[in-house]
C-alpha cells in the first residue's frame, strides 16, 4: 500500500468547531421547541401557566389563533411547526372537519408566521383519526373557532 504510513482518523465536529457550548447542549433535543414570550394574553386549557417568562411550544403543539380582517376577528386552529426570527412562530392552519367543532384536518398549503399576541389559547393534544389516507385531529371538547366561509 502506498500510504502505509498515513493513519486515517475520523474527523469529529469538536475538532472543527471546538467543544460544544452549554447553550448548544440545552438546545439539542429530539423535537424542536418553539418559544414565544408570555404576556398573559393567552391561556392554557388546564389553566396552569408555567412560572417562567416564556411559553414553550414544540412542533406538533396545537393552538387557537386569532386573525383580524377589517372589522372581523377570525379564530383558527393551528399546529406549531417551527420558530423564526423575531419570535415569530411558524404554523400550519387546520380546517374544521365537522359541525361539532371537535374534528380538524391540517391544510398543508396554509402555512403562516404568527406572533405570540395572536395566540388565544393553547389547546390540549388531540387524538389522531385516520380515514383512508386522510389524517384528522379530534379534540375531546369543541374548539371555539370562527372560520371565514
Amino acid at each position: 500500500m502506498i500510504y502505509s504510513s498515513y493513519k486515517k482518523s475520523r474527523l469529529r465536529v469538536e475538532d472543527v468547531y471546538g467543544p460544544d457550548s452549554e447553550s448548544e447542549k440545552e438546545n439539542s433535543s429530539d423535537s424542536e421547541h418553539v418559544t414565544a414570550p408570555k404576556y398573559g394574553r393567552h391561556q392554557t386549557e388546564d389553566a396552569q401557566q408555567p412560572s417562567t417568562s416564556k411559553n414553550v411550544f414544540k412542533n406538533g403543539d396545537f393552538i387557537l389563533v386569532k386573525l383580524l380582517s377589517k372589522k372581523t376577528e377570525y379564530r383558527y386552529v393551528a399546529m406549531c411547526t417551527g420558530l423564526e426570527e423575531d419570535d415569530e412562530i411558524q404554523v400550519v392552519f387546520c380546517k374544521i372537519g365537522d359541525k361539532t367543532g371537535k374534528l380538524f384536518k391540517v391544510d398543508e398549503q396554509d402555512i403562516s408566521f404568527i406572533t405570540e399576541d395572536q395566540i388565544v389559547q393553547t389547546l390540549p393534544t388531540p387524538n389522531i383519526i385516520l380515514k383512508g389516507l386522510r389524517v384528522f385531529y379530534s379534540f375531546k371538547k369543541p374548539v371555539n373557532v370562527f372560520e371565514k366561509a
